[in-house]
């Protein structure tokens, strides 16, 4: 019961705020993804620099599900910086992670090895254009 009254506040946030995060964003302005299921293929969160500043990540499957998140810079050996490369989330785990405002040059895209098993929800302000 703890466990879902956890996610209440998640749950709120995610409907006051609205579903998806802003295209053309003003700098400073804060996001949030809406609360769903990661997909299985790389999706956008954010589509411009952005700072995350916390993630909720919640495995409703009996497996450990592998959860990527990447930026969208060419950064990394002309390739996207990996912020979590395949961290394996255990079964029926649900993980709160502050992220201290880490910066997403160009955006920020995120995946899981299995789709329809982990529900996540990430929020973070937009910040300047970074080279």
């Amino acid at each position: 019961m703890l466990k879902y009254l956890r996610l209440l506040p998640l749950l709120f946030a995610s409907l006051a705020f609205g579903q998806t995060a802003a295209s053309s964003p003003a700098i400073g302005n804060q996001w949030h993804s809406p609360l769903g299921y990661v997909p299985s293929s790389s999706t956008a969160i954010t589509t411009a620099s952005s700072t995350i500043t916390f993630l909720h990540l919640d495995n409703t499957s009996a497996s450990s599900v592998a959860i990527t998140i990447i930026d969208s810079s060419t950064n990394c050996g002309g390739a996207a910086c990996a912020i979590w490369s395949a961290v394996l989330i255990p079964g029926n785990t649900a993980w709160e992670v502050p992220m201290y405002g880490l910066v997403a040059t160009g955006g920020i895209k995120w995946s899981a090895g299995t789709g329809s098993a982990v529900t996540g929800w990430m929020t973070g302000y937009y910040v300047k254009a970074l080279p």
